[in-house]
């Protein structure tokens, strides 16, 4: 019999898998322009987006995953309410991509990971070239990730 963990993880995958996804437009893994040699120019602010990818995209959500899994979601026998407690529990994995953008790629940080030439050529700014404050994402992805873990944490112990 499943419980609502083994559901946490399989909608947290699924979750995560299309945040990363999601962050192919903002080129957060550029490897193969880090180590290329003839592209020596914004080569720091390439390593500092991978460094801070690194850490947002990969190593964070499996700490978030590790709280959701010993705090949020209950070990019990699988129901109805563990399944959407779960489900909600990792809804909260959207508000890790709002923080990248909030670190990343926000009007004010955008100049510290991107050059001029990368910034137009992956849109960074949307095609409107829209001022974006930070908070404009961190609100967003503060909400996700604590909005939905109460929820699935009150949910699931219906």
């Amino acid at each position: 019999m499943y419980n609502p963990r083994d559901f946490l993880l399989l909608f947290y995958a699924l979750f995560w898998a299309q945040l990363l996804a999601t962050s192919s437009r903002y080129n957060a893994f550029p490897t193969a322009a880090i180590l290329n040699p003839s592209e020596t120019d914004g080569r720091s602010k390439r390593l500092g987006r991978l460094v801070a990818s690194v850490f947002l995209l990969n190593l964070f959500p499996i700490v978030w995953l590790w709280f959701l899994w010993s705090v949020i979601v209950v070990d019990h026998s699988a129901s109805f309410a563990g399944l959407a407690g779960a489900a909600l529990a990792a809804l909260s994995i959207f508000g890790v991509i709002r923080l990248y953008h909030a670190i990343v790629a926000s009007s004010g940080c955008v100049n510290t990971f991107y050059t001029p030439d990368e910034q137009s050529k992956y849109e960074i700014q949307g095609s409107y070239k829209l001022e974006r404050p930070h908070y404009s994402h961190w609100v967003p992805g503060l909400i996700y990730m604590t909005v939905f873990p109460l929820a699935a944490y009150f949910v699931g112990r219906l």
